[in-house]
């Protein structure tokens, strides 16, 4: 199983607007003649014709989700009913989210860290 870090840029420190960190877990697997993706966390999925294009195109609409989560004032309703857990700052570690069983067993699975950024 293959794992990479993927990270978008990093948003400057202010210290009157720490950035929350919130690792995620992308998983990107084949089936037939393309590359899926889901975020196992939120449950947000993508498709692609390269794993690392699955992956983008994951991220993005993770990206998209949490930005609107933000925008409505719904994060942490939605981050306390998955047990998504955010940091302010670099995590100390980072743990890959938990797959089923199924997941497990798809073709090519590759698991990506991923940190989702955002002024706090």
């Amino acid at each position: 199983m293959a794992l990479s870090v993927p990270r978008r840029p990093r948003l400057p420190f202010h210290h009157d607007h720490p950035t929350l960190v919130v690792p995620l877990t992308i998983a990107v697997w084949r089936e037939d003649d393309a590359w899926l993706s889901e975020c196992l966390e939120l449950g947000i999925g993508s498709f692609g014709e390269s794993p690392d294009e699955a992956a983008t195109q994951a991220m993005d609409a993770v990206c998209s989700y949490l930005n609107t989560l933000e925008e409505l004032g719904e994060r942490p309703r939605v981050f306390a009913e998955r047990s998504i857990v955010t940091y302010f700052g670099e995590p100390a570690e980072f743990h890959l989210a938990q797959m089923t069983r199924e997941l497990a067993q798809r073709d090519a699975l590759q698991l990506r860290p991923f940190e989702y950024q955002a002024l706090a």
